[in-house]
């Protein structure tokens, strides 16, 4: 099913790169200090950008404080079906009077 998919549906440009693809074995590196180094440098990098971005430069949500916490604490859904309620209630009080 898988060939005759492919038979059908691939066209002939497809199907010419795709027997010319070669991928080459990977060389063994040898591993250096500088290597190991650069690559913790960019991880440390990366942490302290997150961190900064989170506590410092983040713009979309001034104020924010992660206050969001206490709010959703004692939420079980209250609200928000008695909001839903009310709307319909509000909705249907004219309709069929």
């Amino acid at each position: 099913l898988k060939e005759l998919l492919y038979s059908t549906m691939a066209s002939a440009r497809n199907k010419f790169i795709t027997e010319n693809t070669r991928f080459l074995e990977p060389t063994a590196g040898s591993l250096s200090l500088r290597g190991m180094f650069g690559a913790m440098a960019w991880a440390a990098i990366a942490f302290i950008w997150v961190f900064l971005y989170i506590y410092k430069f983040q713009q979309v949500l001034p104020e924010y404080n992660w206050d969001v916490y206490e709010a959703c604490k004692t939420w079980k859904g209250a609200v928000h079906i008695a909001s839903l309620t009310e709307l319909f209630t509000l909705s249907t009080r004219g309709k069929g009077d």
